[in-house]
């Protein structure tokens, strides 16, 4: 087997959302690699990719064996070649936040400053991106139905912290996906009322300053307001064809 070949067979696993037969071919090419094998030696790309097919599949297991993977490679820190970076980390968040796990906010955000510490230790390629605190947004969002009110509610805080450390951030902004994301944390776990309303509101005006307006902070802002309130906050726009200045950053 060549190296480009599985990591061909990686990529159609990975498209296929097939994480058993991903997870298979990595072992293949660790124990290849241990044998002297070294053409085919499982990189960055290699474990990656299987924690992506991981993220990409409904499968209870996934958050579990996607974090088996990352401490594989952190425990190998001293390899390069395979030490996790912000793609690695965006796709094991991925992974708790498409789980049925009730704390999987608590475990995307967990990941997140796990992420930032291993940047501050000096893995220049693990420093947090847009996506990794998208996909935190997204782990909050979709707690909704856990019927716990204290995971709710804790869910709703570490979303609102995540949006505002972006918002803040010095070297990253927030894009289309983070306010839409943040619009459904708000939408779906802050009771309805006046200061539920406030903050939707104050968050489009947000999304509007950032030129990032798309269709989907649209359909997120129409779901979670009343009729009165999207048709007062979009004033004279069109939705069809919204003000230039709204979406400059898209």
């Amino acid at each position: 087997l060549s190296k480009s070949g599985n990591r061909h067979t990686l990529a159609r696993a990975l498209f296929r959302n097939a994480p058993d037969q991903a997870e298979a071919l990595l072992g293949e090419m660790e124990a290849e690699s241990a044998n002297g094998n070294t053409r085919i030696r499982p990189d960055v790309i290699s474990y990656t990719s299987t924690i992506s097919a991981l993220a990409n599949s409904n499968e209870r297991t996934a958050p579990y064996r996607a974090m088996k993977i990352l401490a594989l490679m952190e425990s190998s820190s001293g390899d390069k070649s395979i030490r996790p970076n912000s793609i690695t980390y965006a796709a094991a968040i991925k992974c708790w936040a498409r789980s049925r796990d009730k704390v999987k906010a608590i475990q995307a955000k967990s990941l997140l400053d796990w992420c930032e510490e291993q940047y501050r230790r000096g893995n220049p390629n693990a420093r947090p991106t847009v996506v990794i605190y998208n996909q935190v947004l997204n782990a909050c969002a979709y707690t909704a139905g856990s019927g716990d009110d204290k995971i709710v509610e804790e869910a709703f805080r570490i979303g609102c912290f995540a949006f505002e450390e972006l918002r803040r951030s010095t070297y990253i902004r927030p894009n289309h996906i983070s306010f839409a994301s943040f619009l459904d944390v708000v939408s779906k776990l802050m009771p309805e009322g006046e200061l539920h309303d406030q903050l939707i509101s104050n968050i489009f005006r947000g999304c509007i300053r950032e030129g990032v307006v798309s269709k989907l902070v649209i359909r997120r802002l129409r779901g979670a307001t009343s009729a009165d309130l999207f048709k007062s906050l979009l004033g004279d726009a069109n939705v069809r064809s919204l003000p230039q200045h709204w979406t400059k950053n898209l």
